[in-house]
């Protein structure tokens, strides 16, 4: 299962997807401070064993485990390569639910993250501007922010049509 939230690296490097990277950068710090312990001893010895559908695999780095869980696949029982030997083995499940995120709550978020981000830029304008200027700069800086927001929306569309139409005639032409 894969979460809305862990997009492909390349998605996450545009402006677009910024707040949802964000976010997800946000859940996976949530999810290294909860397993603090793991990720401490897998420091000196990164090898782990994962167990998925009664079969073990591994070894595995813990990253690899981390993946696993920022996916939704979960609970994951754990061993460290160390105490594979022990009678009985100690093996571990880490449980983790990954934060849900619908496509509503996606867009919420978006659309507040941007507001806050805008917000900022406005308070920081008005204050960078002498009391004479803040009048104009204000307002200025709004018409900016939609001129910028108005380009970005196109942009994105009108590059993605030729990608449609392609697809639209690979579609054709097979028929």
């Amino acid at each position: 299962m894969t979460t809305t939230l862990h997009l492909d690296i390349d998605e996450a490097r545009s402006l677009r997807t910024f707040p949802l990277a964000l976010l997800a950068w946000l859940e996976t710090t949530a999810l290294k401070i909860e397993l603090a312990e793991f990720i401490k001893r897998s420091r000196t010895e990164d090898r782990w064993y994962v167990s998925r559908d009664g079969a073990a695999f591994g070894p595995v780095p813990f990253a690899k485990i981390m993946r696993l869980l920022l996916r939704g696949e979960g609970p994951l029982p754990v061993l460290h390569e160390s105490e594979a030997e022990m009678e009985p083995a100690p093996w571990r499940t880490i449980a983790y639910r990954t934060w849900p995120l619908s496509p509503l709550v996606a867009t919420a978020w978006v659309v507040g993250f941007w507001l806050l981000a805008i917000g900022a830029g406005f308070v920081a304008v008005n204050l960078a501007c002498p009391l004479s200027l803040r009048r104009f700069a204000g307002p200025a800086y709004l018409v900016a922010v939609a001129a910028a927001g108005v380009w970005l929306v196109w942009r994105g569309r009108r590059a993605a049509a030729p990608a449609e139409n392609a697809e639209m005639l690979a579609e054709s032409e097979a028929e």
